[in-house]
């Protein structure tokens, strides 16, 4: 039976800096994925 800990998911984070506030954006590994923020 495989978990969730047998799988490798690769999960990319953007960063946008700025004075007043900083927001963070997810993207996961797969090649259709929509970004979150």
């Amino acid at each position: 039976m495989k978990t969730n800990s047998d799988t490798n998911r690769a999960l990319y984070l953007g960063l946008d800096v700025h004075k007043e506030q900083t927001v963070i954006a997810i993207l996961e590994g797969s090649r259709d994925a929509e970004p979150r923020a």
